[in-house]
C-alpha cells in the first residue's frame, strides 16, 4: 500500500530550528518575525514553553504577502543622525591638580603630628 502525497500538501514544521532551515535562517529571526511581522506560528496548548510548529504552506503565503512590491531605497545622508564625537580631553592636567592637592592635605596632617 503506498500513499501518494501531493506536491502542494501542507508540510508540518515542527520547531524553530526546522522553520529557520525553512527560511535559511536563524532561530531568533524567525522568532522575531513572529512578533514584529507576524509570522504564522502555532504553539501547543500548555506550558510556558509550549512547542511551535508551523504549516510550509502558511508560511508560504505569508512569505508572497510579506514581500514588498518594490526595492526599498537607501535612505539619503541627510536622513541619517550624525555620530557624536567629543573632543577628547587631556586628563594629564586635571589628574597633577589632584596629585598636588593630595601632597598639601598630607604634608598638612604630617606637619600637624610633629
Amino acid at each position: 500500500m503506498t500513499i501518494d502525497i501531493a506536491p502542494s500538501a501542507a508540510r508540518k514544521l515542527k520547531s524553530w530550528k526546522e522553520i529557520a532551515v525553512y527560511f535559511g535562517t536563524d532561530e531568533r529571526t524567525v522568532k522575531r518575525w513572529e512578533t514584529s511581522r507576524a509570522l504564522p506560528i502555532h504553539r501547543v496548548p500548555g506550558g510556558i514553553r509550549a512547542p511551535v510548529y508551523a504549516f510550509n504552506d502558511e508560511l508560504e503565503a505569508w512569505l508572497k504577502r510579506d514581500t514588498p512590491k518594490a526595492p526599498l531605497a537607501a535612505p539619503s545622508r541627510r536622513l541619517l543622525p550624525r555620530p557624536i564625537v567629543r573632543p577628547r580631553r587631556s586628563n594629564n592636567l586635571a589628574m597633577g591638580f589632584v596629585a598636588g592637592a593630595l601632597c598639601v592635605c598630607l604634608a598638612a596632617l604630617v606637619a600637624d603630628s610633629i
